[in-house]
């Protein structure tokens, strides 16, 4: 890791929904574990998928559920992804206690 930069990992999830060989207990201790290491969690799920629960590993962990009707919806899906790692921005606010003065920080990463 270069100094300074912060690196976040992402982990794309492919799932019907069915738990046969997971090593934590549920999907508090898969957004726990997530946050904890910094990696952002896209999810695709098909067939049975129980949406709500892989939506929310998804948003709490800063990534996005996704859904598709058949294979052919997955370039648009991939696509969708890497925009969304190429193209965000870092917006930070601090106060030094001036309720006058704001400053404010945009950092753009490519």
């Amino acid at each position: 890791m270069l100094s300074g930069q912060n690196f976040t990992k992402v982990a794309i999830l492919f799932t019907d929904g069915m738990d046969n060989a997971s090593l934590l207990e549920n999907s508090n201790d898969v957004i726990s574990m997530s946050r904890k290491e910094n990696v952002r969690v896209f999810v695709i799920g098909y067939s049975m998928a129980n949406r709500e629960i892989l939506t929310s590993i998804a948003l709490q962990t800063g990534g996005r559920a996704y859904f598709p009707n058949s294979a052919t919806d997955l370039p648009a899906i991939f696509a969708e992804i890497y925009q969304f790692l190429n193209v965000h921005y870092i917006v930070t606010y601090t106060s030094d206690g001036d309720k006058n003065k704001k400053n404010v920080r945009l950092t753009v990463s490519p």
